[in-house]
């Protein structure tokens, strides 16, 4: 009787230990495939403040430098048509630093967005 006890609350651990690390899995599986998501860009996801200087001759002026520094190519894949400014760090806005921006053209400014968003996430979560 004892025998069988211990028999069953073992059998019941490994199962429980077995359950867990396919859950634990699943939801390694369930964040990669969340990362593979594109989501289209929304409009007007920023506040008014952030709009307006994105628009502002010194938002140009950062922005140009940034160009010129990188030599007007993608700092990632190299490429010189689509360029956008991205945003490592918001911390300085309107104030930034040249390490706070990087030039990407279109596509991998896309991917550093869903980098960050998936950071973000896995700090969330």
């Amino acid at each position: 009787m004892v025998g069988d006890f211990i028999i069953y609350t073992v059998s019941f651990a490994v199962a429980l230990a077995i359950l867990m690390w396919i859950l634990a899995r699943y939801a390694q599986l369930a964040v990669a495939m969340l990362d593979r998501i594109s989501l289209p860009r929304r409009r007007n996801r920023h506040s008014p403040e952030y709009v307006a200087y994105m628009r502002s001759d010194e938002w140009r002026s950062t922005r140009r430098i940034a160009l010129t520094r990188a030599g007007n190519r993608c700092e990632s894949c190299g490429e010189s048509h689509g360029l956008e400014v991205h945003h490592l760090t918001y911390k300085r806005l309107g104030h930034e630093q040249p390490n706070d921006l990087r030039v990407l053209c279109g596509d991998c400014h896309e991917a550093a967005d869903r980098t960050r968003a998936a950071k973000a996430r896995r700090a969330y979560a």
